[in-house]
This record gives structure tokens, sequence and C-alpha cells, in this order.
């Protein structure tokens, strides 16, 4: 089973994955977490400075790691498409034939995740030097999300305590 985590930064996503790591029924899984932050230690823009590169970069990383029959991802295609919206609708991808690229792996990976959960941004998003201080940027990409999980039964929001996003969790799987 492909399990995914979703959302904007600081919602909750590692903290919730490093949470399920602790529990038996997950020990045989492959846990991807990091794929943004690792890319920007190999220097790679990310968040409003990001770049068609970027997003290449990081949907050419959830294609590599979609082959594990039995992972948890800490992001997916659907986070990669929502910061990609926002570049390309903010004017900084200006290549349709990238974008449209993106948007058909994107398609054929939203395909291949049995279980994608969307964590609802409620916590204050805390400064740990890689998250992006910008509001703009912050409130542009929750929109694309909000856009992008609209009306999908594949996509299950999660919300409330760690406790309260296990449970819900734990039901649907």
């Amino acid at each position: 089973m492909k399990i995914c985590f979703s959302g904007l930064q600081g919602s909750g996503k590692t903290t919730l994955v490093e949470e399920i790591r602790k529990l038996p029924q997950f020990a045989h899984y492959i846990f991807h977490t990091n794929v943004v932050r690792n890319l920007m230690k190999e220097g790679i823009p990310i968040n409003e400075l990001g770049t068609e590169q970027t997003q290449i970069a990081v949907m050419a990383k959830h294609l590599q790691n979609s082959i594990h029959e039995n992972a948890i991802f800490d992001r997916c295609s659907l986070d990669c498409i929502s910061y990609t919206d926002y570049l390309m609708f903010d004017q900084k991808i200006l290549d349709t034939q990238t974008y449209l690229a993106l948007l058909n792996i994107h398609a054929y990976l939203m395909e291949q995740y049995d279980r994608i959960f969307y964590l609802e941004p409620e916590f204050p998003v805390v400064d740990d030097g890689v998250r992006s201080k910008d509001e703009k940027f912050y409130n542009a990409v929750k929109t694309y999300f909000e856009h992008r999980i609209k009306d999908r039964p594949k996509v299950i929001v999660l919300k409330g305590s760690i406790k309260e996003r296990l449970d819900i969790l734990l039901k649907n799987i």
C-alpha cells in the first residue's frame, strides 16, 4: 500500500509520519521523507524561490520513490503540483510544455497512491530556517491545494491533534 501525506509547509506531515513509523503495523514500510529538504541541501531552490528545475527534480523524485509497494510519503505529487501551480500562475514557470508534462506525471502518480491524506493547516508555521515566511506565498499555495483536493474522493482530510489524525488515518487504511 502506498500512503501519502500532503499539505502546506508546517501542517504536521513529518510529525505524523514519525508517529506512524513507531506503529508495528507499518514496520515493513519504506518511509520517504524530506524529499524537498534533501533537494534543497543539493542547492536546488525551494518555496517561492523555486523554478522549473525545482519542480522537475521534485516530481522526478516522487516518480522514482513510487516504485515501492509498501511505502509512506511525507509529501506526494499533489504537493508538487500545488507548488507548481503557484510558480506557473505567478509567472515563474513560463514553459507551458513543462507544466503540462508535470500535470501528466501528477495524474499518473495520483493513480499509484492507495491513500492520500491531506493535513489541514491548523497550526502556526514554525520558522525552521527552511519554511517560507511569506504569507502571500503561503496563502496562494493553500488556495492551489484546496482547488486540487476539492471533490477528490481519494483525498482524506485530517484535522485535529496528532491522536485525532492518527485515529482517522487508521480507520481509513
